[in-house]
């Protein structure tokens, strides 16, 4: 999905950024991941080409949600005029339905343009309609369809 411009988001308050390290030990706890999976997470966000930065919001010590935005380079080599990603965006169970999400994103895509960006992408599964809606509402339009490769045949269908 795609976002052409940010132009109506500027509150990126509530906030909390983490290292790389914290993000994947969040994260990776809601999912249930082994500590070789977090590990692992850690060091792709450490490495990767675009820097991840990654935020969580939280109130009273309760997380209400989490993720992570990168900013592809502008024509410059900087975040201006860069596009902005969304990615591992999460609430947990117990929080969804409250506006959670919605307000996370529209803070990350406060910051993004805050730091340059002029728009913005993300990648969502077909089957995940309650994200689909969020992600309307916050302007997204979607772009492309997208499927996983595998060997294993029985994912073919």
């Amino acid at each position: 999905m795609v976002l052409p411009t940010l132009d109506a988001f500027d509150d990126a308050g509530g906030l909390v950024p983490l290292t790389p390290a914290a993000y994947a030990g969040l994260i990776g706890a809601l999912r249930g991941s082994s500590k070789e999976e977090i590990d692992g997470h850690a060091r792709r966000l450490e490495q990767a080409s675009v820097p991840h930065q990654a935020f969580k919001m939280a109130q009273d010590g309760v997380l209400l949600a989490c993720g992570q935005m990168a900013i592809d380079p502008g024509p410059a080599g900087t975040p201006d005029g860069g596009i902005a990603g969304l990615f591992d965006i999460f609430t947990p169970e117990q929080q969804r339905g409250r506006g959670h999400g919605f307000r996370l994103c529209a803070a990350l895509l406060a910051e993004a343009r805050r730091q340059g960006a002029l728009n913005a992408y993300l990648q969502v599964g077909a089957d995940n309609v309650s994200a689909q809606r969020l992600y309307a509402r916050l302007g997204f339009l979607q772009a492309y369809r997208y499927h996983y490769r595998s060997d294993d045949p029985r994912a073919w269908a």
